[in-house]
């Protein structure tokens, strides 16, 4: 029980009582009390209270009032215990005191579970801050931990699978009356300082004959213990050997593991730590607001500065910088740090350049984790080469790709199909890849920081322009197949079966009709692409690339013999000339481009273009347009 001046307030039951006698008070009224004595003195803005009193609704100061008068009205004559900060929000001041309930059979269930779980052995590191958006994960967990004996938590880096292990664990206290253990992994690097490590967090006994490994079997025995091994992935197959071991020698043990990996061993079950919630583009300001993403976000950037702003055209920038960075928290801590010192458009302009603005995590963290790229490197160190190359190149595509399309850009002469298949397999177990399935299918992609990271490490090794070019040759060939395999169906099949890959077309053309750009492609890939948005009804795109294609390919000398240069300016004129009749009808510009089209043809003998050009200036003579 807790007392603010003459109220006695009993959380578990959301009631407040005054000499014994219990007193109205409403929902609302009652959260704003629990925050402002959460906040132990300390200043709760009036966001702050909006945000969590009213998640779903906007409201305004007149109503946030109407509440605040009434608890003013609850303490009376102590009313002035809450103070009104002009134009910031609100403190309580006094003390606030705890005292004994003395109503035994209305004790909480709090309170009970506490009292147990305070005569359980355990290390578990103290809360610093409320962990969001996660109750469904440690629910689950939790769940699954009370029967099965070995859970890993997997997961990308900086995806919060060390803060869920924790709540877990201290879920699990009362079910594991002989301790529960937490051990990071971080600074061990061999079998020896793993063993250590456990050894010294559970209370080996040091000395006696045995060995290490060994002498922890002994001390755990028949005691029901719960064990998190926090950050397994640099040390896998000893962590994966070891839980082994300790889980068929001590029947009562259970194991809680972390890693940006599975352990693949036989009792291991998993749970893969998904992002947090972020809001979609077109999403409305409450949407926005209920994003647990953006409730970190805030939370964490009103840590440094209450006034930190939540207007709704500030709101949904901060949802658009938390889809950028994937939901990832430990990416969102960082840069809500940072919004809360530079302003969050300053923040969301310079996105592009994350790995430089995204710094300066908590001075306690582990290196890895003290920046965004820290902790993409740290994953990348323990990647093998194939893997390496085989991320690095995957992050010229821009969306969902299939494995066919991997094994196109990522292999060469030293890295084989098998090879990259393999590297594939194990990016994803690694978590720097996403894979979804479908019946017999299955596609990949990276997360847009990965991606950055991967193009980053493109171009440290040199690689971008070769990259760029089998990206090109490959979604040509893509192209082309579909139109030789579907003939008018193309438009179709491309709806149907690889709709993704739009993005990459677009991506590659840009590259192509560059100055970086292949001279060939420009002549095969524009071609392809230009009919496949033609045959798509995306009238706009074809016209659009049609015209930056031809810009690109300067006209052979026609008194050169027929060149495929020639070929392909015949054919994305004629595709411009098609796609701005069914966007204009016939018109001046669209008669001198089909003329242009016909002579063309009469002079590189197409018959195909002589005929069909014919047809329409014969159907719309010159005379009309003059």
């Amino acid at each position: 029980m807790t007392r603010v001046g003459p109220l006695d307030i009993d959380f578990a039951r959301r009631e407040a009582r005054v000499d014994g006698m219990t007193v109205r008070i409403g929902n609302r009224a009652f959260d704003i009390l629990e925050l402002l004595i959460e906040a132990q003195g300390g200043l709760v803005s009036k966001e702050t209270i909006l945000e969590r009193v009213w998640p779903d609704t906007v409201v305004g100061d007149n109503n946030l009032q109407v509440h605040m008068s009434a608890l003013r009205k609850l303490l009376g004559d102590s009313r002035d215990l809450i103070k009104t900060i002009a134009g910031r929000g609100y403190r309580l001041v006094g003390s606030v005191s705890f005292v004994q309930h003395h109503d035994h059979a209305a004790a909480s269930d709090d309170a009970r579970h506490a009292l147990a779980q305070s005569a359980v052995p355990n290390n578990l590191p103290a809360c610093g801050s409320v962990l969001v958006g996660r109750d469904e994960a440690t629910a689950h967990v939790s769940a699954v931990l009370r029967s099965a004996r070995h859970m890993t938590l997997v997961g990308s880096g900086g995806i919060g699978k060390t803060r869920v292990a924790v709540e877990v664990a201290r879920r699990l206290l009362e079910h594991a009356p002989g301790g529960v253990y937490f051990v990071s992994l971080g600074s061990a690097s061999d079998p020896g300082s793993v063993l250590a490590t456990i050894a010294s967090v559970i209370g080996v006994p040091p000395g006696g004959g045995c060995s290490t490994r060994e002498r922890i079997v002994e001390t755990i025995g028949e005691r029901r213990m719960l064990i998190v091994l926090d950050g397994c992935e640099h040390v896998i197959d000893v962590a994966a050997q070891l839980a082994n071991h300790l889980l068929n020698a001590c029947p009562r043990l259970r194991i809680l593991s972390t890693s940006r990996e599975p352990l693949r061993i036989p009792s291991e079950s998993l749970y893969w730590v998904p992002a947090l919630d972020v809001p979609e583009p077109n999403d409305d300001t409450p949407r926005v607001r209920r994003c647990s993403a953006v409730s970190l976000f805030l939370m964490r950037a009103r840590a440094i500065d209450a006034r930190f702003a939540a207007d709704d055209a500030s709101l949904h920038v901060t949802g658009m910088v938390c889809r950028r960075l994937d939901g990832i928290p430990l990416a969102i801590e960082l840069a809500a740090a940072r919004a809360a010192l530079l302003g969050i458009d300053t923040l969301a302009a310079h996105l592009d350049d994350r790995f430089g603005m995204l710094t300066g995590g908590t001075r306690t963290a582990l290196p890895r984790h003290q920046t965004l790229k820290a902790t993409l490197d740290w994953s990348h160190a323990l990647l093998d080469e194939a893997e390496r190359k085989t991320l690095r190149r995957v992050g010229i595509f821009a969306d969902r790709f299939p494995l066919e399309a991997a094994i196109a850009i990522a292999s060469d002469h030293e890295t084989r199909e098998l090879d990259v298949v393999a590297a594939m397999a194990a990016l994803v177990e690694k978590s720097l890849v996403v894979a979804s399935t479908g019946p017999g299918t299955a596609s990949f992609r990276l997360l847009e920081t990965t991606r950055m990271y991967a193009l980053q490490k493109l171009d440290d090794n040199g690689e971008r322009r070769i990259v760029a070019l089998n990206h090109a040759r490959y979604l040509s060939t893509v192209i082309d197949g579909n139109a030789r395999a579907a003939g008018r169906c193309a438009g179709e099949r491309w709806r149907s079966g690889l709709p993704a890959l739009l993005d990459e077309v677009r991506a590659a053309l840009g590259w192509v009709l560059s100055d970086d750009g292949d001279e060939a492609l420009r002549e095969t890939l524009a071609v392809h692409a230009v009919f496949l948005f033609y045959e798509l009804s995306l009238i706009d795109e074809c016209c659009k690339w049609a015209r930056r294609a031809l810009a690109a390919i300067a006209p052979a000398d026609e008194s050169a013999p027929a060149s495929s240069r020639q070929r392909a300016r015949l054919r994305l004129l004629a595709a411009l000339g098609a796609a701005l009749v069914l966007m204009h009808g016939p018109n001046a510009e669209t008669h001198a481009i089909w003329r242009e089209v016909l002579m063309s043809a009469k002079a590189w003998s197409d018959g195909q273009y002589v005929d069909t050009g014919s047809r329409l200036i014969d159907a719309t003579p010159l005379q009309k347009y003059a």
